[in-house]
């Protein structure tokens, strides 16, 4: 039975929704065949390293991604015990979630160890990059296209890269939604860190991924009804991509209250979502500081749509900018679930292409095949400048 290692939670009142949210599968007899001296590293995230594995499969020679925590850190008692948990529920969640297009299948599980599904792609940006180091000890990853994220992406357009069209954009933002959806109701567990980090492009699809953060939705041991969330970020987890309730309950606002925590991914999405459509961070033109940032929010502002975007008539601008407002809904009781804006999205691409059952797969935009890996520009848009040091990427 899992160890439950959770925050916000009167653990006396409330109880997992669901048993099976303990459950963990286990196959360790595929892991102890790996060898790590002959598996390349792939990235390195805050808490963990990713090789590149092989394994013969019907005489074919099939690639993987192997997750680890990282060698450099030594884990202890209590930590010890959160990071084994952190693995199982990585592994429960895509496991839980296997017949959805927009989670990766987990391949393997067996104590602090992973294998999912290899992402590469090299072949849509035409050459693939050489060996590099991010920079601010933000994130080294040794090949740029292989495990692309919706940050390399936004990144690619800001230099000057070609963008999706205003459909494909609809489309990964119906990516988007439908993966925190399938999250919510097929495992019954949230997110809590919906960025543009853990969206991997695979086959046409952005997948949401990395759920060793993610907590099991809870229920009143009493009543069944499903338990509010009251936690409160440490300092580092602070910053302008988090929900409106957690800036509420990081700076007291006397407007806070807590929320059934799905609303927190849902407010989350927005933010990408507008990171999709603008190209912009949150709040990022005119640049604020994420307590400038925070106060302007709790205050009832947005951050802005330039003009260009917000006075168009393209109806994939128009669906997106919807889409936006409904996981911007100020009271978190207004927000609809991430399953009714997906459907919607859906909706959308299907009036607009006319097609019943539209290919809602993209390629990307070219990009210069020089362009580094380096997330500076995602850190100073998003967090004060002299925290940044300190950030970890998460894209690993």
């Amino acid at each position: 039975m899992a160890n439950l290692f959770l925050d916000g939670y009167d653990l006396s009142v409330c109880e997992p929704m669901h048993e099976h949210q303990l459950q963990s599968f286990p196959n360790c007899n595929a892991f102890h065949e790996l060898d790590l001296k002959k598996m390349p590293v792939l990235s390195e995230g805050g808490s963990r390293i990713v090789f590149e594995a092989r394994q013969a499969l019907d005489n074919k020679q099939m690639k993987y991604v192997y997750k680890i925590p990282l060698f450099e850190r030594k884990f202890e008692g209590k930590q010890l015990l959160e990071k084994v948990e952190e693995q199982r529920k990585d592994s429960f969640v895509m496991g839980r979630a296997s017949g959805s297009r927009f989670i990766p299948p987990v391949r393997g599980y067996c104590g602090m160890s992973i294998t999912m599904d290899y992402m590469a792609h090299g072949d849509m940006h035409g050459e693939v990059g050489t060996h590099f180091t991010l920079d601010l000890n933000h994130c080294r990853s040794f090949d740029p296209f292989q495990n692309i994220c919706i940050i390399d992406y936004i990144k690619g357009v800001r230099l000057g890269g070609r963008q999706f069209s205003p459909v494909d954009k609809l489309k990964v933002a119906f990516h988007i939604t439908r993966g925190v959806a399938d999250l919510h109701t097929r495992s019954s567990y949230i997110h809590g860190d919906v960025c543009c980090h853990q969206y991997l492009f695979h086959k046409g699809i952005f997948m949401l991924n990395d759920f060793n953060n993610a907590e099991p939705m809870l229920a009143n041991r009493e009543t069944g009804k499903q338990c509010k969330v009251d936690k409160k970020l440490d300092h580092l987890w602070v910053w302008k991509g988090r929900s409106l309730e957690e800036f509420q309950k990081f700076y007291e606002s006397k407007s806070y209250s807590p929320a059934t925590p799905q609303m927190v991914d849902v407010w989350m999405m927005g933010n990408l979502i507008y990171t999709l459509l603008t190209n912009n961070y949150t709040f990022e033109k005119p640049h604020l500081n994420v307590k400038e940032a925070a106060k302007k929010l709790m205050a009832g502002g947005r951050s802005p749509i330039p003009a260009r975007i917000r006075n168009s008539k393209d109806p994939s601008h128009m669906a997106i900018m919807n889409a936006i407002d409904m996981c911007w809904k100020h009271d978190w009781r207004e927000r609809p679930p991430a399953r009714v804006i997906s459907n919607y999205l859906f909706d959308r691409i299907k009036a607009i292409t006319g097609e019943d059952k539209p290919d809602v797969r993209v390629v990307l935009p070219r990009r210069d095949p020089k362009q580094k890996g380096t997330h500076s520009d995602f850190v100073f848009a998003n967090y004060d400048h002299t925290d940044s040091g300190d950030i970890l990427d998460n894209c690993g």
